[in-house]
């Protein structure tokens, strides 16, 4: 049973939604609260049920969804709209659903308005796409949802999906172009100000995956040059995030043509120093600013940067302070700041010797992971196979030699 609104009244009333079809049911709605057309509207919506035209049923639903989004009771609205999105799943033919999707997932984000319930119409995009059988239809329905969720602020609706969108991939077997869509809209949709740093990262995770579907020779590859100058600029901007696979990805490696400066940015960020960084930014004035940059944030997460790769060449990650102070461009009295701030940040850990006048540090944030952080971790697992394989040999050798006294014993006990 559901309970659906007569609006002419404010009261509501149950209606059987198998007794004669949800489409029956929507019907009989109408004709007796004269809701959704009234009779003639009955009429239209029985003879569209009988008919088997769910298509036409939903978009006939769709048509009145400023009038249902205003019942004054919303488990109503939300009644009448899980008929309109559940026909999806009863089209039979993968284009004719997904143009179904793409047509009612218009018409629920056509309003915005608060009296016309944006929750609710986010959660019926995201209905849509639980209902459509085929995943062309379920890669519109999703896209739809993000780009309202952006644009009605809801994206902690959408975020569980987000996160699963890889999983979904593997689930429905579509090429990751098909995907690029998505990932790039949900990294849009998470990089608000306001989302702060476990936001930005996701957001970056995101727009790596977008990036990532382009392999050399895509045809499509110039599409990625605003999302690759986007990833630079938000690898930036991301506090607590040192370290990316950008600079292998070759959608960013375009830059180096597309737009060289923001690629030199990039490569510095991850493997230059201070002094790179500022020669650069010297050198192409607009730089930051045409990336949406403020120049003292990335200043610092620059100066940052350059500690790490500081601890990383220092002989036992012991740095001087002389040596501090010539890579970050700084007075000798700001170097235990700058330290505290790279440890509070997660660049390292370490230890001061104030009369030494020298950082120690361990657990250096890693800012890239190349060929031959590669080549070294591959030799571990190596490593880590042999002595897995040596021990099952050990084990099964054991336990051919407990085998063989068992029954050994049982021989003996038997004849004796």
């Amino acid at each position: 049973m559901a309970a659906v609104m007569d609006p002419s009244t404010g009261g509501a009333y149950l209606v059987d939604m198998h007794e004669d079809g949800v489409g029956s049911a929507v019907a009989q709605f109408a004709a007796e609260t004269g809701a959704l057309g009234g009779e003639a509207g009955a009429q239209q919506l029985e003879a569209l049920a009988q008919a088997g035209e769910h298509a036409k049923y939903a978009q006939t639903l769709a048509g009145h969804l400023e009038e249902i989004c205003q019942y004054e009771d919303e488990e109503d609205s939300h009644t009448v709209m899980m008929i309109m999105s559940s026909m999806v799943k009863n089209v039979g033919d993968a284009a004719a659903c997904a143009a179904l999707v793409a047509s009612l997932a218009a018409a629920l984000a056509a309003s915005q308005a608060e009296e016309q319930r944006p929750a609710l119409r986010l959660r019926h995009m995201l209905h849509l796409f639980s209902f459509a059988p085929f995943p062309a239809a379920k890669l519109q329905a999703l896209g739809a949802a993000f780009a309202y969720a952006r644009a009605t602020g809801q994206a902690d609706e959408v975020s569980s999906v987000i996160g699963a969108l890889s999983s979904l991939q593997k689930a429905w077997g579509v090429p990751a172009a098909e995907m690029r869509p998505l990932h790039l809209a949900a990294s849009e949709l998470l990089w608000a100000p306001e989302g702060g740093a476990l936001c930005g990262e996701r957001a970056l995770a995101q727009l790596d995956r977008y990036l990532a579907s382009f392999g050399a020779g895509d045809a499509a590859m110039a599409e990625a040059v605003p999302a690759a100058r986007r990833a630079v600029a938000g690898l930036i901007q991301c506090e607590g995030v040192f370290g990316s696979d950008l600079l292998s990805l070759p959608a960013v490696a375009q830059l180096e043509g597309a737009d060289a400066p923001a690629h030199a940015l990039l490569k510095i960020f991850l493997t230059g120093t201070y002094g790179d960084y500022a020669r650069l930014v010297a050198a192409n004035g607009g730089l930051l600013g045409g990336l949406g940059l403020d120049a003292a944030q990335a200043g610092r997460r620059m100066r940052l940067q350059s500690l790490a790769a500081l601890a990383t060449r220092s002989a036992e990650g012991t740095m001087s302070y002389a040596d501090i102070v010539a890579d970050l461009a700084i007075e000798e009295g700001e170097v235990e700041e700058w330290v505290v701030e790279a440890i509070g940040a997660g660049v390292f850990e370490a230890q001061i010797d104030q009369l030494g006048r020298c950082v120690t540090t361990s657990k250096v944030a890693r800012r890239t992971f190349g060929g031959e952080d590669w080549a070294a971790l591959r030799a571990q697992l190596a490593q880590w196979r042999a002595a897995i394989g040596e021990t099952v040999q050990h084990v099964s050798r054991y336990a051919d030699v407990s085998a063989k006294a068992a029954a050994s014993r049982l021989a003996a006990k038997a004849e004796a």
